[in-house]
């Protein structure tokens, strides 16, 4: 019985983020653009930028502006979002603001966004629910530069680090001879 006590409340601790310091309350401009950024780092990390090339309005040469649509109020330290992760399409995930101020994104990308996830392709979902959520979630945008400098992508693995404990550029920079 004690057994089952203990796995039931490490279930239950696993299930809260690490560090979400916003437990409840709507999302600020601030969370806003720190979501922005956490979805720009995990792109440039993982060198996915060029999938971007013919997506969204264009800003500038080499650079895309992509709309993503934010739940607009954090519950037990947790909201959802909807954007475009390419190379694997529109996405719903689950994200956190932590104390230092960074957006966490939920969901591990390696595995693709399976429909038995909490963190799932939109194709998955249902469509009235989907174009709901659209209308009424805030929107906001992101840029992705498709030639991003020597200095962006460094900057997006060292955050990135911070986040989630590694970087995947790094990873691959390792394993190449």
């Amino acid at each position: 019985m004690r057994c089952k006590i203990l796995v039931l409340l490490f279930c239950m601790l696993m299930a809260v983020p690490a560090r979400a310091v916003k437990e409840e309350g709507p999302v600020t401009p601030e969370d806003q653009k720190a979501i922005a950024l956490a979805i720009e780092d995990e792109i440039y990390d993982r060198a996915l930028q060029g999938y971007y090339s013919d997506l969204g309005g264009s800003v500038g040469q080499y650079k895309a502006r992509v709309q993503f649509y934010i739940e607009p109020y954090i519950r037990a330290g947790v909201a959802s979002l909807i954007y475009k992760f390419m190379p694997y399409g529109e996405v719903y995930r689950v994200f956190w603001i932590r104390d230092d101020g960074l957006a966490r994104l939920d969901g591990n990308p390696d595995i693709g966004f399976p429909p038995t996830q909490r963190n799932y392709l939109t194709v998955y979902g249902d469509d009235d629910s989907l174009c709901k959520r659209k209308r009424e979630w805030l929107k906001f945008h992101f840029i992705i530069d498709v030639q991003p400098t020597k200095e962006r992508i460094a900057e997006a693995v060292a955050r990135q680090k911070k986040r989630t404990g590694r970087s995947v550029w790094e990873e691959k920079q390792q394993k190449q001879p």
